[in-house]
């Protein structure tokens, strides 16, 4: 009879320590989630600001090539007056 009791007493003890480790666990897999979840929307918010400023870029490189397209019109221009 006190063998059981050891037994049955053993038996709750290391189902108390399985329930805490699957607490951990799912703890644990809980917060890599939220993690997760801010890194994505860090990602989409870098994404977001790297295609704002890709226009902003291409805005500005715009007017430069017209005024290097004026250039060399004017630049012929001269020299077919030279001529």
């Amino acid at each position: 009879m006190r063998k059981l009791r050891q037994q049955l007493m053993d038996e709750k003890i290391l189902n108390k320590g399985k329930d805490y480790f699957i607490e951990q666990l799912q703890k644990d897999r809980e917060s890599f989630a939220h993690e997760r979840e801010q890194l994505i929307q860090q990602m989409v918010l870098q994404g977001e600001r790297v295609g704002r400023l890709e226009t902003e870029l291409r805005q500005l490189q715009a007017p430069r090539q017209r005024m290097d397209a004026d250039d060399s019109d004017n630049k012929e221009a001269e020299n077919d007056e030279a001529e």
